[in-house]
């Protein structure tokens, strides 16, 4: 875990005005909880209430044994919450944040006049690693973090900053911004949930910041049990809700050509996932249409800004097609370079060889005919010199041989060799009118 920085521009808690907080805790597994519960209880800065959202039953029979209040969900919650709480801190269930986390975000906000305040978020089982500190994203809704696997927190990202969207995890809201977007999306996964709050935050004028001075262990039990293609159709998700009509029209065909492309991609490299998450996100989706149009209208109501206030945060180019060439840059390097415990060129001639280079060919056979599909199917423009001359090819064969040229009336310009050599083709196989074709 990074130690804490005594720069100047630290907050100094002391010196923060006190704000009425109440808690969130939103049920993610009970192993987790009591942990969580104990961290909350212990900030430094004192909150009004704590809640334990979620969890049905257990969730319910939790809170009464740790003496917290309980609501169902987060819209049950939101409709229960003191209106003299000016903030609502949120928090996993399978988080534990540092005792001066939530003083971190309240000071954050105060002085940078933020709706919206995420955490540090640090691996629990290893508290030097970076889990995230803010994103960015591309226009199709894929995140771009810029940390390494495994990366040290060394401080390095420690400024606080306007982001594209901040984690889910641990969040500092204004209470009626909550109540004005009707609080997280509780059918997506952690990070979409995240990113989809944030973007809804910014079109409703609100500013989404980070405050890496705020630290916050977690355990990642919430993505435990959640598959890949759900956080891919969480994004989606995100994007139809916050993204005005004009910019879905050319989003949405755009991303999804990318996406199939990547799958594509993806499965010469042994990855059939890939494509199989674009199907599955796509028809849950559809699935779920009528409850994404209710969410954005409700968007439409609170939007204030347009869909430039987005861009502004988003990296150029697609982050899918990146990491897919940089996936085959690192395979190809691994088999020129024969660097040891990688694939080799003697384990590329086995089996599985074999089997890639079927696909690759297959692949390429089909791209071969979708590319020139009009020159079989179609007819050539009448521009320049149109293949053959004439039906007769013993005519074309005689003009370029010598003599007047009998399709241009007399005129004395030559036959083009390549007619020539169709006519020569087209002879040889009996008059076969698809020589142009096959030769081109």
């Amino acid at each position: 875990m990074s130690t804490p920085s005594t720069s100047a521009t630290d907050p100094v808690i002391d010196s923060t005005p006190h704000r009425k907080v109440s808690v969130a805790v939103l049920f993610v597994h009970e192993d987790e909880l009591a942990a969580t519960i104990t961290a909350v209880q212990a900030q430094v800065y004192e909150t009004t209430a704590v809640t334990l959202v979620g969890g049905g039953a257990v969730g319910e029979a939790m809170a009464s044994d740790l003496g917290l209040e309980f609501q169902p969900s987060l819209t049950r919650y939101l409709s229960v919450v003191g209106s003299e709480d000016e903030y609502v801190w949120i928090v996993h269930g399978d988080a534990v944040p540092l005792r001066d986390s939530l003083g971190a975000l309240v000071f954050e906000a105060e002085r940078n006049d933020a709706g919206l305040v995420g955490s540090k978020i640090l691996d629990a089982a290893n508290p030097s690693l970076l889990e995230a500190i803010g994103a960015a994203t591309d226009v199709f809704g894929e995140p771009y973090t810029g940390l390494d696997p495994g990366e040290v927190d060394l401080e390095q990202y420690d400024v606080v900053r306007d982001v594209a969207y901040v984690s889910g995890v641990c969040l500092l809201v204004r209470r009626d911004l909550l109540k004005g977007l009707r609080g997280t999306d509780a059918k997506l996964p952690p990070v979409a949930a995240g990113l989809d709050f944030s973007q809804r935050a910014r079109v409703a004028g609100a500013r989404v910041m980070v405050a890496p001075s705020s630290e916050v262990l977690h355990s990642r039990r919430c993505g435990h049990d959640v598959a890949s293609w759900r956080e891919l159709a969480g994004r989606q998700r995100a994007m139809l809700k916050a993204y005005r009509w004009i910019t879905l029209s050319w989003v949405i065909p755009v991303g999804l050509i990318l996406a199939i492309i990547d799958g594509l991609a993806r499965l010469l490299l042994g990855r059939p996932d890939v494509l199989r998450n674009v199907v599955f996100s796509v028809g849950w989706n559809l699935y779920h249409m009528p409850s994404t149009l209710l969410a954005r209208r409700a968007v439409a109501a609170v939007r204030v800004t347009r869909d430039e206030e987005l861009f502004r945060y988003q990296v150029a180019g697609s982050i899918r097609l990146r990491s897919a060439a940089a996936a085959f840059a690192e395979r190809f390097g691994w088999v020129i370079d024969e660097e040891p415990g990688v694939i080799t060129e003697e384990e590329l001639e086995g089996s599985d060889g074999r089997t890639a280079s079927i696909i690759v060919a297959t692949l390429g056979a089909v791209v071969i005919a979708l590319a020139s599909r009009h020159l079989w199917f179609g007819s050539f423009p009448a521009s320049g010199f149109s293949l053959p001359a004439t039906g007769d090819s013993a005519s074309v064969l005689g003009s370029y041989a010598g003599g007047w040229n009998p399709t241009g009336l007399g005129s004395p310009e030559p036959v083009h060799s390549a007619a020539a050599a169709v006519a020569l083709v087209q002879t040889a196989l009996f008059g076969w009118s698809g020589a142009q074709s096959l030769l081109t």
